[in-house]
């Protein structure tokens, strides 16, 4: 995102923008994916309402997300808008990786995860 945001300007080739939202495409889908892979490894029993879940959440914050983005645009110029979202993508790498060294300690606070891991074990 940080690459199509300092980019993106009338005068550029269409191909340089371009190639910025593909790489945001791809590293997108290595994160659902990555998310999904987690998710049904680490709640099979239940790894079908896990996944709705977090559908829902996703879904719902794609439908508040439009709004929100087009007055951010409006508010900001171009190149400062999108590089906002990509500070903001930056500053949530470390998530996942938070989430890899507590998911003992974030599946023990429920109760359906823990015996879940009882019949696993």
């Amino acid at each position: 995102m940080l690459v199509y945001g300092r980019i993106a300007y009338p005068t550029t080739h269409w191909i340089a923008p371009t190639i910025g939202l593909a790489m945001v495409g791809f590293g997108t889908t290595a994160v659902i994916v990555g998310n999904t892979d987690y998710l049904v490894d680490a709640y099979s029993k239940y790894a079908a309402s896990t996944l709705g879940a977090v559908s829902l959440v996703e879904d719902s914050f794609v439908a508040f997300l439009p709004p929100a983005a087009s007055s951010m645009y409006r508010a900001l110029v171009f190149q400062w808008a999108s590089s906002l979202l990509a500070f903001l993508s930056l500053a949530l790498v470390a998530t996942p990786f938070l989430v890899l060294g507590m998911d003992k300690e974030i599946r023990s606070c429920s109760p359906f995860m823990k015996e879940a891991i009882i019949d696993s074990q």
